[in-house]
């Protein structure tokens, strides 16, 4: 059975206009996907167009779309809507699937595009939001996340490991993507690679309250623009006392006088051991800005400096 026919059997079907809402049959799919597989399994969706409210994924599902083109372009990609006015987070783990401990394995998303409202009104929801603990095999690769009034993707509850990959994050009404919570939690091993995000509305990475000092975040490839007045840091370590990893290509492709105006910003009351890898900082005011000390790193003074090393307003410099 190839994919068309999997989803006509659950009652989908390519909806050019969006405006149908078939998230009965969407989530059918997913949880029919599990059951038949005795608690795992693929969910392929094919190159639609499919409006819905919320989804609800479980440990050991991989859904994957048929690739992210645009949406008035039938047969290019999978297309996800979120329906006006759900005023809800799009994507969410399923609390009646979660392991016992709270901890979600083995589940994969990929391929897909996926929208919100937040220019049609909407004032709640982020795109895909997880508020369990990640663990074996959690992965998120190839997605774009438009256009919700929270974040893009919004990862609460921890993770050991995580891996992000080939992430497009555009226009949400805060962050693309958001690594922690108020509360802190336990993360290890977490690799986020290729990352590119425009004009949301504070910045385009936050990590939060990550406390563990045997975490370790790495984040490479990662660029953003801001073409409007939004989208002010690169990336957003808040409260965060654990080693941080940036690999920034060159940014000589953002535009002159962009209003992204920071790389890196800190925020406290604690400082992450941040090393920062960087040909250049073209087009932006500062490679660090450490509100906590008062430290800043203009992008002119290091444009030549292919790594730096720097906590609680220390910097050492290589290259």
């Amino acid at each position: 059975m190839d994919r068309r026919d999997a989803a006509r059997y659950y009652g989908l079907r390519d909806d050019p206009t969006l405006t149908k809402d078939q998230t009965a049959s969407l989530q059918d799919f997913l949880d029919g996907t599990l059951d038949a597989a005795g608690g795992g399994g693929k969910a392929m969706l094919p190159p639609w167009r499919l409006a819905f409210t919320q989804l609800k994924v479980g440990p050991g599902l991989d859904l994957e779309g048929c690739g992210i083109g645009p949406r008035y372009d039938p047969g290019r990609g999978t297309f996800l809507q979120q329906l006006p006015g759900t005023n809800a987070d799009a994507v969410i783990n399923d609390p009646a699937r979660t392991r016992s401990g709270g901890w979600m394995h083995w589940v994969r998303l990929a391929n897909f595009r996926l929208e919100g409202n937040l220019s049609t009104g909407d004032t709640l929801g982020s795109g895909i939001r997880y508020t369990t603990g990640l663990g074996e095999g959690c992965v998120i690769e190839r997605v774009f996340v438009k256009n919700f009034p929270d974040h893009g993707i919004w990862l609460a509850d921890g993770a050991v490991p995580l891996k992000l990959r080939d992430l497009h994050l555009f226009q949400n009404g805060r962050y693309g993507l958001v690594l922690g919570a108020d509360t802190p939690k336990q993360w290890s091993t977490c690799l986020v690679e290729t990352v590119s995000g425009d004009d949301n509305g504070v910045g385009l990475i936050h990590l939060k309250k990550i406390q563990k000092l045997y975490a370790a975040v790495c984040l490479m490839h990662i660029k953003g623009e801001g073409h409007t007045t939004k989208q002010n840091d690169l990336i957003h370590i808040e409260d965060c006392a654990c080693p941080v990893s940036v690999h920034v290509p060159s940014l000589s492709g953002i535009i002159p006088r962009t209003v992204v105006k920071s790389m890196v910003t800190i925020t406290g009351p604690s400082t992450p051991r941040l090393s920062l890898f960087s040909p250049t900082g073209n087009g932006i005011d500062y490679l660090i800005n450490d509100t906590q000390t008062g430290t800043t790193i203009p992008a002119g003074e290091t444009a030549q400096c292919i790594a730096l090393f720097y906590r609680d307003g220390l910097l050492q410099r290589w290259g």
